[in-house]
């Protein structure tokens, strides 16, 4: 600190209760409970941006830039350890004392000095043990900004200060809103939320270097992944709580957008092979801490601390578990945490979803397969980027891809048969190979061994959509939203079932309802231009469809739609110039036949599409396999061609 440098600051003091007399009893558990304070306290004050200035023993001096920084950190920090100490014996507890007062401080020889620093020393003691007691003009700055009630104790007289300050204690929400159930919880939304829900929240990395944001994101997916295996709970999906990424939001609002009780935080430093968790399960409702603890290992051990932290919060939920469900909780994939560390790079670049980072996150997988030939889970995820690069294009081929595919699922069930992960892919693929028996065995298969895996929910839905068994269907994807509730595929997916079903009403409504949420997202543009195209809003379709051109470039299906649209409304020329461009764009690269077979239809061209068709079924382009469903394919219905090609594909009546 700089000389002399007067300012004003808000300066907070801690205190820890009984310490004194902890010391005389057991030393060295004194020590210890202050080891463990600092552990917990240090990521807080880093996320408040709250410097330590210096320890005095049990206490902690500590500088804000302003009021609400400090008080909002003071309630964390009271609520977190409400929650820690839940879980510990009486004389582990850690009960601390807070003040805070904002006043003029100078720095001299990395300390501070003044009254801002005296003041909240001395009404420090004014608080309860867990409490926090704050000045009047701390109070005056903060109490319309903070959902928290304060209480006035007066102008207690404070030794060495001779005018007269008003403190006010902070009520804890916890005795504030007395502890319930989100059934029985007053003003709630979410009256049939089950208290066993839980989203577990992207952990903040707060390692000065920004390329480990894949390691904190791994572990939130680490956690995440642990906690699916167990039936009880049900556990919201990646793709959802990724959207929290960076996003400071109240917590009764996530829990209520996600349908879940509570929620997991929770901060990652990473330094060299040093790494420092902290995590927290919280209350939605309440915002009251059920637990909370802080990990300082190395990297050697940070398969341990997933394992811990998941065993926490199922404790906390009073979640029932099967001896098969413990075993898989506590199973780790590998021990290597060079492998562990390819295969987060994978799985962060695999859900950026675009073809580069797909091509990206292959190499990843592969690196972990090198580094460790026995970790299962890592197959699995080589073998996912192969199955959604069919995509983005069609440059490898289904065949290929399907290929690749199938070798890394079949060595990952090898080596753990009861990875509920890969039987979801290998469902996948067995419909990629038209064996729908097949596929359904093992998407079921995959729910049995994991029931809140969204994915293999939301896969099995639309297989049992393309096979026209759309009650299921719905019950599937619902099940999948459910789980992943800001999921944009998983809802754009629920529209088309509409459309597949005849309802053409609904599908346009809740297709225009999502596009007023996700205006921006290039998936749900195209398939409501689906839409528009079948329900014969062409002038629409044809403007929508140029926005989706200009910001995700042209593509197979957006031209097969364009060209189908200047069909039906009689501009076949129009229609021809684009298959034509589509014809010749075969020699270079991969076409989708279904999608040239889709403009012949347009154009009553029946015998030109039919021989699309069958190179579709020949090439397993993915769109063949909405045959039975796809509106597109219904001047073809009587055709004996096309119902031979339905027999083919397992999908005939």
């Amino acid at each position: 600190m700089t000389q002399n440098h007067r300012r004003l600051a808000a300066i907070m003091f801690t205190d820890l209760v009984g310490f004194s007399a902890l010391t005389q009893k057991d030393e060295s558990l004194a020590l210890k409970l202050i080891s463990t304070k600092r552990q917990l306290l240090i990521p807080f004050l880093e996320q408040h941006q709250g410097t330590l200035v210096k320890t005095m023993g049990d206490g902690f001096l500590v500088e804000f830039g302003s009021a609400l920084s400090a008080v909002d950190c003071a309630i964390s920090i009271q609520s977190m350890l409400h929650g820690f100490n839940k879980g510990q014996p009486q004389d582990h507890t850690i009960n601390l004392r807070i003040g805070i007062h904002v006043g003029d401080v100078h720095s001299e020889n990395d300390d501070i000095f003044g009254d801002g620093v005296n003041i909240a020393s001395r009404i420090e003691p004014l608080a309860d043990p867990a409490g926090i007691c704050i000045t009047r003009n701390v109070y005056d700055n903060v109490q319309a900004k903070l959902n928290t009630e304060f209480e006035s104790i007066g102008t207690p007289e404070l030794k060495n200060i001779d005018n007269p300050i008003e403190v006010f204690k902070v009520v804890p929400h916890w005795q504030n809103h007395p502890s319930q159930s989100i059934e029985n919880a007053e003003n709630s939304e979410a009256v049939d939320i089950s208290d066993k829900s839980v989203a577990v929240l992207p952990f903040d990395n707060l390692s000065t270097d920004p390329d480990n944001e894949y390691f904190s994101d791994g572990l939130t997916e680490d956690i995440l992944t642990k906690l699916c295996k167990v039936r009880e709970l049900k556990v919201i999906s990646r793709t959802s709580v990724m959207q929290y990424k960076g996003v400071k939001r109240n917590l009764r609002e996530i829990g209520r957008e996600l349908g879940v009780a509570t929620v997991v935080e929770g901060s990652v430093r990473r330094a060299g092979n040093q790494v420092r968790i902290t995590a927290q399960l919280i209350n939605a409702v309440t915002d009251e801490h059920l637990w909370a603890d802080s990990y300082d290992r190395n990297l050697d051990n940070i398969f341990e601390v997933q394992t811990e932290v998941a065993e926490k919060i199922v404790e906390a939920l009073q979640a029932n578990m099967t001896s098969e469900e413990r075993a898989q909780l506590t199973t780790n994939q590998t021990e290597s945490t060079e492998a562990y560390h390819h295969y987060l790079q994978g799985l962060h670049l695999w859900n950026q979803r675009s073809n580069e980072s797909v091509l990206q996150s292959i190499k990843c997988f592969e690196s972990a397969i090198q580094v460790d030939l026995n970790y299962a889970l890592a197959y699995v995820g080589l073998a996912d980027a192969y199955l959604i690069l069919d995509n983005f294009s069609m440059n490898m081929g289904t065949e290929k891809i399907v290929e690749h595919a199938s070798q890394a699922i079949e060595k990952a069930l090898e080596l753990d048969p009861n990875l509920g992960e890969a039987y979801a892919s290998l469902g996948q693929i067995k419909s990629k190979d038209f064996d729908w028996e097949g596929s359904e065995a093992s998407f079921l298969k995959a729910i049995e061994l994991n029931p809140n895996y969204a994915t293999a929910h939301h896969w099995y839905g639309n297989n049992l959509s393309q096979l026209k068994q759309h009650d299921k269907a719905t019950k599937e994807l619902n099940r999948a939203l459910e789980l992943d509730p800001l999921s944009i595929i998983i809802q754009a997916n629920i529209g088309l079932d509409f459309l597949f079903r005849g309802s053409f009403e609904e599908s346009e409504r809740y297709m225009r309802h999502l596009f007023k949420n996700y205006p921006d997202s290039g998936l749900v543009k195209y398939y409501l231009v689906q839409v528009l195209y079948q329900t014969a809003q062409f002038d629409e379709a044809l403007s929508l469809l140029g926005k989706f051109t200009r910001t995700q470039g042209t593509t197979d299906m957006s031209d097969s739609l364009c060209a189908s649209i200047h069909a039906v409304q009689g501009e076949q020329l129009r229609a021809y110039d684009i298959l034509t461009n589509m014809l010749d764009r075969q020699l270079d690269s991969l076409v989708s036949p279904v999608a040239i077979a889709f403009v012949y239809i347009a154009l009553g061209k029946i015998e030109a599409a039919m021989k699309y068709l069958w190179k579709g079924y020949e090439q397993r382009d993915r769109l063949i396999s909405y045959a039975k469903v796809h509106t597109s394919f219904d001047p073809l219905r009587e055709e004996p061609g096309f119902k031979e090609l339905l027999g083919k594909l397992g999908l005939a009546d």
